[in-house]
């Protein structure tokens, strides 16, 4: 945080007069996000209640907390420097810091020009929001044994579920014969991954409330405009400990393998006319493909934060989009490497995924008739209307970089970095 000499004062948006006085939110706290042995740990610095947050080395955790003092709206930026300047002989950056703290929604006074915002809501539309916290606030007394009990509950399930499609695997591929007609069988496909993962959220849910972490929101959203996505809004989730972070996140995946093995079991001990046999089998295959899609790391899935804390690399996504966004109009960048890898393999995912979106609702609405455009006017027009919100955006940035080529802004990060 080092400052050679002062950046020249901007009437852009007011974060280069030296002569504000910021104040902050109230409560600013460090927690440990990742643990290092061999490098620095790393903590994150903000508000719990209002889940905003910036990263820092532990050795300038002391020094953030410090000039955060100072951030009552009485003291200047240039105040503030030349104080560390002439009682600590340490010259800081605290414009920088500043900085930080509003673009992270940190500050009351001035009101932030932008609070930045992690990649997942700038490429996604809200599609519907309801609240949940008093249910859970309701079942916060109950949590721990219901975790417990399910834990052991489920070790079984699972144990007999393998149990039986290692001696009977025929019954799970028999899901591929199961096949309803028409747009209704459309509507059965999503309707069934749906009530999966309502489940697998609520399995996030419940677990983390026993860290006394609430879910405040649950969430749909339309990532990229066609992937519907359900998640759950968890204030103070990265304040947990790395394993128990872990734990939530794992959560989900369990529940969808423990749902699958239950739906096999099902199958196996009960005597149903193949129609039904076929339907539990389906139903237990798309559990299981839940389970392994969201172990995937290359969108915003549990995979991908069990990776981010696994191997203590955080805000790989949005760093992946920034250095592309800066490769494509041509300024500095770090596109290489690992990104180049990541972003390759996530753009192929995402291709995927539209073309069998274009599959389902082709082939369940055609059922072998010659293609009709006109079949596909509503879902044109929804899908237009749906994507109004991620279209101005990126009509919106164009013109931004096209009107500032020299632009330096920020990008929008998960968990944002101070060095």
């Amino acid at each position: 945080m080092t400052q050679s000499e002062k950046k020249i004062p901007s009437n852009d948006d007011g974060l280069h007069d030296y002569s504000i006085s910021p104040k902050v939110v109230e409560d600013i706290q460090p927690w440990l996000l990742f643990e290092n042995k061999k490098k620095e740990d790393i903590y994150l610095i903000g508000n719990k209640e209002l889940d905003r947050y910036f990263t820092v080395p532990k050795s300038n955790v002391d020094i953030v907390l410090g000039i955060v003092s100072f951030f009552d709206g009485k003291h200047s930026i240039e105040w503030i420097e030349n104080h560390y300047y002439t009682k600590k002989k340490k010259q800081i950056d605290v414009m920088s810091l500043y900085e930080m703290f509003s673009k992270s929604g940190l500050i009351t006074d001035p009101k932030p020009a932008e609070v930045e915002h992690g990649e997942f809501e700038q490429l996604s539309i809200k599609v519907a929001s309801f609240d949940i916290k008093k249910i859970f606030e309701f079942c916060s007394s109950i949590a721990s044994d219901l975790v417990r009990w399910g834990v052991w509950t489920s070790l079984l399930i699972i144990a007999v579920g393998i149990f039986f499609l290692v001696r009977a695997p025929e019954v799970l591929l028999s899901s591929r014969n199961f096949h309803i007609p028409g747009f209704a069988g459309f509507l059965f496909l999503y309707a069934a991954i749906i009530l999966c993962v309502i489940m697998h959220e609520f399995s996030h849910a419940i677990t983390a409330t026993t860290y006394g972490i609430l879910p405040i929101k649950f969430e749909i959203n339309l990532y990229l405009g066609f992937l519907l996505v359900f998640f759950l809004k968890m204030a103070g989730l990265y304040t947990l400990k790395p394993k128990q972070r872990l734990i939530v996140w794992g959560a989900g995946v369990y529940m969808n393998l423990t749902l699958g093995c239950l739906f096999i079991i099902v199958a196996h001990l009960t005597n149903l006319s193949l129609f039904y046999e076929q339907f539990l089998a389906r139903v237990a295959f798309i559990n299981f493909f839940i389970a392994v899609f969201n172990l995937l790391p290359l969108l915003p899935t549990d995979g991908y934060f069990i990776m981010s804390t696994v191997f203590k690399k955080a805000n790989l996504r949005t760093r992946t989009w920034r250095e592309f966004k800066n490769w494509v109009t041509f300024k500095q960048h770090k596109f290489k490497g690992d990104v180049v890898v990541y972003f390759i393999l996530t753009i192929s995912l995402i291709i995927w995924l539209l073309s069998v979106h274009l599959y389902w609702i082709i082939k369940s609405t055609s059922e072998g008739k010659p293609f009709d455009i006109r079949l596909y006017y509503p879902f044109i027009i929804i899908a237009v209307i749906m994507m109004r919100k991620l279209l101005a955006k990126i009509v919106l940035k164009i013109i931004a970089v096209w009107k500032n080529g020299h632009n330096t802004e920020q990008p929008a990060l998960e968990e944002k970095t101070i060095t």
